[in-house]
C-alpha cells in the first residue's frame, strides 16, 4: 500500500474518531438534557418539592445518568448524537466542495482564453489540436475522436475543468479550420453539433448538459474552449459493449482498471 493511501487512511480514521467523539458528547450532554427539560415541562405540576424547580430536577437527572443503570439511555442519545454529526459533515462537506469548485469554475472561466493557454496544461486544462482532422497525415481520422470523449470523461469524473480545442500540447494556436471542412455544416454551430453528437453516443445524452461550448478567434484561427461540469455521477465511455472508466490526474487522462475505479469512485 503506498504512502499516500496510508496517510489518507489516517486521515479518515482521525476524522471519523472526531465525529463519533463529538456526537457521542452532543448526544449526551445536550439532547438528553433538552428531553429531560421537555419531560419536567410535561409534568411539572404534579411535581413536589425540589423537583418542582427545574435546576434541581436537572441537577438530580444528571447524577442519576452517572449510574451503571443509564448505560443503554446512554448508549441510545450517544447514537443518535452520532448519527446528526455524520449527517450535519457529510452535508456540510459536500457543500464546501461545491464551493470550491464553483470557485475554482469561476476562476476559470473569467481567465481570458489566451492567458489560459499561456499557463500550460494543467489538471483542470488540457489542449487538443484537432477532433478528427489528422495534422501528421494530413487527412481525416476519426479515430482521433475518443480521444476527445476519454478526455471529457476524465474531467467530469474528476473535479470538471477545461479542454480548449485548436491548440497543440506546447500552446501553439492550431485552428480548427480543418475540423471545420470536414462536417456538413462548415461553421461553429455545426462544430458544436458534433462536440455533443460524440458526448450523447460515447458518453450519453445527460452528459451533454455538463458540457459548454465557447469559440474564439486567436491569431486569426478558431479555437473551441469547451467548460466541462464535474459529475454526480460516474461517468462511462462506451466501447461496443465494454465501458472505460478515465479520471483527470495531474495534466494527464488515465483509464482505470475495475479495482482502481470502484476505489475512485468510492472516494469520491
Amino acid at each position: 500500500m503506498s504512502q499516500r493511501r496510508i496517510q489518507w487512511y489516517h486521515s479518515r480514521f482521525r476524522m471519523i474518531f472526531a465525529h463519533i467523539f463529538i456526537g457521542s458528547m452532543f448526544g449526551v450532554i445536550i439532547l438528553h438534557p433538552i428531553t429531560k427539560v421537555i419531560y419536567w415541562l410535561e409534568i411539572k405540576e404534579s411535581l413536589t418539592g425540589d423537583a418542582s424547580n427545574l435546576q434541581s430536577f436537572l441537577l438530580n437527572q444528571f447524577q442519576q445518568s452517572l449510574s451503571y443503570d443509564q448505560w443503554l439511555i446512554n448508549f441510545i442519545f450517544a447514537t443518535i448524537g452520532i448519527g446528526i454529526s455524520m449527517i450535519f459533515t457529510y452535508y456540510n462537506q459536500k457543500i464546501l466542495n461545491q464551493s470550491r469548485q464553483i470557485q475554482l469554475m469561476e476562476q476559470m472561466l473569467s481567465t481570458d482564453t489566451p492567458s489560459l493557454i499561456s499557463s500550460g496544461e494543467s489538471e483542470f486544462l488540457e489542449f487538443k489540436s484537432s477532433v478528427r482532422w489528422d495534422i501528421r497525415r494530413d487527412c481525416i481520422n476519426k479515430d482521433l475522436e475518443p480521444i476527445i470523449t476519454k478526455s471529457i470523461a476524465g474531467f467530469m469524473n474528476h473535479k470538471g475543468g477545461t479542454l480548449i480545442l485548436g491548440v497543440a500540447d506546447s500552446g501553439d494556436i492550431v485552428g480548427l479550420e480543418n475540423d471545420f471542412n470536414t462536417i456538413k455544416h462548415k461553421n461553429r454551430d455545426g462544430f458544436e453539433r458534433l462536440i455533443m453528437d460524440l458526448i450523447e453516443v460515447s458518453l450519453g445524452r445527460d452528459c451533454c448538459a455538463l458540457v459548454h461550448c465557447t469559440f474564439q478567434t486567436i491569431e486569426a484561427k478558431e479555437i473551441c474552449r469547451i467548460s466541462i461540469d464535474a459529475s454526480k455521477i460516474p461517468v462511462y465511455v462506451k466501447k461496443g459493449h465494454f465501458a472505460q472508466y478515465f479520471v483527470r490526474t495531474g495534466n494527464g487522462t488515465r483509464e482505470l482498471d475495475a479495482r482502481e475505479a470502484h476505489a475512485h469512485i468510492l472516494q469520491h
